[in-house]
């Protein structure tokens, strides 16, 4: 074959007399040449997309031309070709470098793509990314693992679409300015572990989930604009955020939102509208001092777990219904919050809140206290148990401390396994449980008072007053 190769900026370029059929596979049609397939490798591993071979304008397959052909390290691409996704979309570069993982370059987008969704996903050696022509709306997982990228060039406004733009850009130092039209930012940053600043958020943005999750370097919360409702995981094991940003109120989610933040010393003010604040502050380990809570949030499973400086928690409102693990290991938490009678379940509430010397009132509308008190070992008065409870398993296992009466007003409890374990009272007199002591479904309650030192103090009283 008759071709010469041609040095142009950092790669070469097929020169004159090249015959395409050694370098693609393609298909003659009455309008355009569509290429399909490159099988050039053995000849360079660069390569070109002209303009127009055997005299029509050159269409390229985006889904199998260069995806995933590994030996490919750079590509010319004429302005003048098309592309699109086999026969469905136009204008399209969907996929067009997917899986290329050793691709260093390519000189340029054509001015009439406006989808360049996953064009480069796991191109993990590009290095200088070509500029995004303006018409450009999706760029959903267009750099997605592209971990040695530094620098990305300017978006246009017409993006809309940036959800997993550059998740594992682990390399991006820099990033552009986020256009007026772009609604979802979901994943767009995930775990750019070299990124310090975000950038402007517009306020068009709706969908903050995991948008700077893992982002470790990152030191400075970027404003939070009044369009968005998402923000689910938003910076997640950020290490280094110190500032929470202000909440806006148009936000409904934040599970998650500050979850191993461990510099994070004072929380945000939480908005009206919020529901779900399961996992918000987990692992908050300088989290001081807890927000007041909206009286919009109905679920705050885990909410400041690990929170190990958090002295006093913040009011629960009567919306909450589940408060499984709220405080969970928060060591240094001394008193504990009302409980409101909208709550239903307290599994692991207080779990290892080894400072908790009071326990809260537990409201008729309580049916798990699942391990509540576990390993309370400072706690000395053990509250009521409602007859709503049907689950108390482990509720009191290792309360060393426990004095006094417990009162058991509940009779149809399911799951008594081990609740007074190791509570090792040492002013123990005589421990019974209602149904227990009568052999209803014995097996359900089996080593309910294991480890108890019953010798003189601690009365489990059950509700008929008997005991």
């Amino acid at each position: 074959m008759s071709f010469q190769l041609l040095k142009i900026g950092t790669m070469s370029q097929l020169g004159t007399g090249v015959n395409w059929a050694d370098i693609y596979e393609y298909n003659v049609g009455d309008t355009y040449t569509t290429i399909y397939n490159w099988i050039g490798a053995s000849i360079s591993t660069e390569s070109e997309v002209p303009g127009e071979i055997k005299g029509k304008p050159v269409m390229v397959n985006s889904n199998t031309t260069f995806r995933e052909k590994t030996a490919l390290t750079g590509v010319n691409i004429n302005s003048n070709s098309k592309w699109q996704y086999l026969d469905m979309l136009s204008n399209s570069m969907l996929f067009a470098f997917n899986g290329c993982f050793n691709l260093t370059f390519v000189n340029s987008i054509p001015s009439s793509v406006t989808d360049m969704a996953s064009c480069f996903s796991y191109c993990y050696n590009l290095v200088n990314v070509p500029a995004i022509p303006s018409g450009v709306t999706n760029i959903w997982k267009t750099f997605f693992d592209c971990s040695n990228i530094v620098n990305i060039p300017s978006l246009g406004n017409s993006v809309v679409n940036m959800r997993f733009a550059f998740y594992g850009c682990s390399s991006l130092v820099n990033v552009p300015s986020i256009p007026n039209s772009v609604i979802d930012m979901g994943y767009t940053f995930y775990h750019c572990y070299d990124l310090v600043n975000a950038p402007i958020i517009p306020d068009s943005v709706t969908d903050l989930s995991y948008t700077f999750c893992g982002c470790t370097n990152l030191v400075n919360a970027p404003v939070i604009s009044n369009s968005v409702t998402n923000m689910s995981h938003t910076f997640l094991n950020c290490i280094r955020l110190v500032n929470a940003p202000i909440i806006p109120n148009s936000v409904t989610n934040m599970s998650h939102t500050f979850q191993n933040c461990i510099r994070l010393v004072n929380a945000p003010v939480i908005p009206n509208n919020v529901a779900n604040m399961g996992y918000t502050f987990y692992d908050c380990s300088n989290l001081v001092n807890a927000p007041v809570i909206s009286n919009s949030v109905t679920y705050m499973g885990y909410t400041f777990q690990n929170c190990i400086r958090l002295v006093n928690a913040p009011v629960i409102p009567n919306s909450v219904t589940t408060m499984w693990a709220t405080f969970y290991d928060c060591s240094n938490l001394i008193n504990a919050p009302v409980i409101p009678n909208s709550v239903t379940t307290m599994g692991f509430t207080f779990y290892g809140c080894s400072n908790l010397v009071n326990a809260p009132v537990i409201p008729n509308s309580v049916t798990t206290i699942w391990a509540t008190f576990y390993y309370c070992s400072n706690l000395v008065n053990a509250p009521v148990i409602p007859n709503s409870v049907t689950h108390m398993g482990f509720t009191f296992y290792g309360c060393s401390n426990l004095e006094g009466n417990i009162i058991v007003q509940a009779t149809d409890v399911a799951n008594f396994t081990e609740t007074f374990y190791e509570t090792n009272a040492s002013k123990a007199k005589i421990v019974k449980c209602w149904k227990y002591e009568n052999g209803v479904d014995s097996a359900t309650y089996n080593g309910a008072m294991n480890n108890w030192d019953g010798k003189n103090g601690v009365t489990v009283i059950s509700i008929d007053g008997n005991y």
